[in-house]
């Protein structure tokens, strides 16, 4: 176990009245950009469950073992994540799972910049950590999501359970530099502790979850995770379980010889006949 700092929303009597929102994209500037208000909670415990039992029915994440995969180098090359890295990633969560159908929607990379936590300014050339606690998705986003990549097929999908997942990496390794932390499902309580936000980008408004913190909570990571160890985490389920609290956080035994944090992180709907 270790212990380190997260960001948590507020519990501010403002969001009785207002649902917590970010605007990503231009608006009008005499609408504030957001109305999350954060806290940073210090000296929270990080319990490493390596050698665990983790299952995504119990904790809401499992680790799956891919062994090796493309290099690292070659995350840089969108045909060999697609090609390569994506069928071997799908076949294992398929088997893993039971599941019919994989259906992976998209990516993203994150390198850190060694200016980070602390802004330089700049826009970055790669996404950073998010050292805030959040859900990516709530179940009625997810039916959005399963809708509109599936305008075809929608009204056979829309019969099946349907799980929102997504499958988080290392690039570089061990992964001691801002590595990422669960949080037990069993340790969440939705009504109290989760709180509907609505992410505003360019193309798209997304509904995801901010989290309020509670020292009941059950945090969690996997000591010096290697590429090839995949944490499958979920972010919403037709079924109604709740998605994982999750973040990044600061190593305190991290030393300047670790690697930046590099990490891919795919997001997938995954698909039930039963």
């Amino acid at each position: 176990m270790v212990q380190s700092s997260l960001y948590f929303l507020q519990r501010d009597p403002i969001y009785r009245a207002e649902k917590v929102y970010e605007l990503r994209r231009s608006h009008d500037p005499k609408i504030p950009r957001t109305n999350m208000r954060l806290d940073k909670i210090e000296g929270i415990d990080i319990d490493d469950v390596r050698g665990q039992n983790c299952s995504l029915a119990t904790n809401g994440f499992f680790l799956l073992n891919l062994g090796s995969t493309i290099t690292a180098e070659d995350f840089d090359d969108r045909s060999k994540v697609t090609q390569s890295f994506f069928p071997q990633l799908a076949g294992a969560v398929k088997s893993s799972l039971g599941a019919s159908r994989i259906q992976i929607f998209d990516y993203a990379l994150r390198k850190r910049h060694h200016d980070f936590p602390i802004s330089n300014g700049g826009v970055y050339e790669h996404k950073q950590p998010s050292c805030v606690a959040h859900v990516d998705s709530t179940t009625g986003d997810m039916e959005r999501l399963r809708r509109e990549l599936n305008l075809a097929e929608y009204q056979s999908l829309s019969k099946l359970r349907c799980q929102f997942l997504t499958a988080w990496m290392p690039l570089r390794g061990p992964a001691r530099d801002w590595p990422l932390t669960l949080c037990d499902v069993q340790s969440v309580d939705p009504k109290t502790d989760l709180e509907p936000c609505d992410l505003v980008d360019p193309n798209e408004i997304s509904e995801t979850y901010s989290v309020h913190y509670t020292p009941r909570q059950r945090w969690c990571y996997l000591k010096d995770q290697m590429p090839g160890e995949v944490w499958v985490f979920l972010q919403a389920d037709s079924n109604g379980a709740i998605g994982v609290p999750h973040a990044s956080f600061q190593h305190p035994e991290a030393t300047e010889k670790d690697p930046l944090r590099e990490s891919i992180e795919v997001r997938m709907l995954v698909f039930y006949e039963d």
